[in-house]
C-alpha cells in the first residue's frame, strides 16, 4: 500500500502542470575586458522560456562615466516592429519594439549596443591608475507582454553585464563595430513604398509608408524624393509616416533606405490618377487583414504599456 501511495505521488507531482516560467533578458557577452579609446559590442538577448510573447519594453542603464553609447543597430531583430527608436538619456537607453506573429525563443537576439570607452574616465597616470569595472544593467521597470490577444505581463528575469576598462592607451584601439562594417555586403530587404490618406493624419493629406530591415549592420535612415512639375523635392532621414509634398499625385516617389555600411534598397511608386487602386493591389487583400491584426495586437500592446505608466503617475 505505502509503495501504491509512493508511485501516486510521483504520478501527480510528474503531471502536475509546471508554473509559469519566467523570460530572461541578457546580455552577450555577460564579461568583457576593454583598453581606453576602444570601441565594442554589447548585444541584447531574449530567452522566453517557451512563452510566446510579442512587446517588449526595455530600459537599460549604463555607467555614462566611463562609457559612451556611439551607435545602436536592430538589424535581424526578432523585434520586427519598432514602436518607439532607441532614446538616450542620462545613462539609459529606452525602446519599445514588438514582433506582430510573435516570438518564442531560446536565445533571440533583439540589438547591438556600441559603446566607445571613455578615455577621460582615467584622470591620473595611466601607468598607476587601477582598472575600472563597469555594469551594464535592465531596469526593473523593463516588461514583456506576452503573445495572447491581451497583453498580459510576462515575468521577467535580468541578467546584468559587466566591463573592465584596463587603463592602457594602446597605439592601435579596437573597433568590433567599425571592422563589423566593414563586412557588410548586404543591401537592406527590398520593401513597398505605400500612399495613403486618413482623416486624423496629417489633417486628412496624402502621405507615404514604408519599413524594411537590414540583416547584417541595420538601418541607418531613409530618403526620400519627389519628383513633379520639372522638379525634385528631397528630404533624408525621413521618418514614416511622411507627408507628401506633392498632394497632386503625379510624379514620382523614390524611397531610399540606407544601412550602416551605405548599401542601400530602393522602392519607387509612379504618381498617377489611378494610383490609390494600383497601390493597394501591391498587398493580396486576404493579407492585408491578417497584417493589420497582427499589426494592432503589437500596438495595442503599446497602449497597455502607456496606460499603465499613466495610471501611476
Amino acid at each position: 500500500m505505502k509503495h501504491k501511495i509512493f508511485l501516486l505521488v510521483i504520478v501527480l507531482i510528474l503531471l502536475a502542470p509546471a508554473n509559469a516560467r519566467a523570460a530572461v533578458l541578457y546580455f552577450k557577452p555577460n564579461q568583457s575586458s576593454q583598453n581606453l579609446g576602444d570601441t565594442f559590442i554589447q548585444e541584447i538577448r531574449l530567452n522566453t522560456e517557451g512563452e510566446f510573447i510579442n512587446t517588449a519594453e526595455i530600459y537599460i542603464e549604463y555607467p555614462q562615466d566611463i562609457l559612451e553609447l556611439a551607435d545602436f543597430s536592430n538589424g535581424n531583430s526578432v523585434l520586427s516592429l519598432w514602436i518607439e527608436n532607441p532614446e538616450v538619456k542620462n545613462g539609459f537607453i529606452h525602446f519599445i519594439a514588438g514582433v506582430p506573429a510573435g516570438y518564442q525563443g531560446s536565445d533571440g537576439f533583439v540589438a547591438k549596443m556600441i559603446f566607445f570607452t571613455k578615455t577621460s574616465s582615467i584622470q591620473s597616470d595611466t601607468a598607476n591608475a587601477d582598472a575600472l569595472l563597469g555594469t551594464i544593467r535592465f531596469s526593473e521597470s523593463s516588461k514583456i507582454l506576452l503573445n495572447d490577444g491581451v497583453g498580459t505581463l510576462a515575468n521577467v528575469e535580468f541578467e546584468s553585464a559587466n566591463v573592465v576598462i584596463i587603463p592602457k592607451l594602446l597605439s592601435k584601439v579596437e573597433d568590433e563595430w567599425h571592422d563589423e562594417i566593414m563586412l557588410d555586403s548586404t543591401s537592406p530587404e527590398p520593401f513597398i513604398v505605400s500612399v495613403s490618406k486618413h482623416k486624423d493624419i496629417f489633417g486628412g493629406k496624402y502621405f507615404i509608408s514604408f519599413s524594411t530591415v537590414d540583416k547584417q549592420t541595420g538601418i541607418d535612415h531613409y530618403e526620400v524624393f519627389e519628383y513633379f512639375d520639372g522638379k525634385v523635392s528631397e528630404t533624408k532621414n525621413a521618418a514614416s509616416p511622411y507627408l507628401l509634398d506633392n498632394q497632386e499625385l503625379n510624379g514620382i516617389i523614390r524611397v531610399r533606405a540606407v544601412d550602416k555600411r551605405g548599401n542601400e534598397a530602393i522602392s519607387e511608386i509612379r504618381l498617377n490618377n489611378e494610383l490609390e487602386s494600383k497601390t493597394q493591389n501591391r498587398i493580396s487583400k486576404t493579407a492585408i487583414p491578417v497584417f493589420i491584426f497582427s499589426v494592432l495586437l503589437v500596438c495595442a500592446s503599446a497602449i497597455a504599456i502607456y496606460a499603465k505608466k499613466s495610471r501611476k503617475k
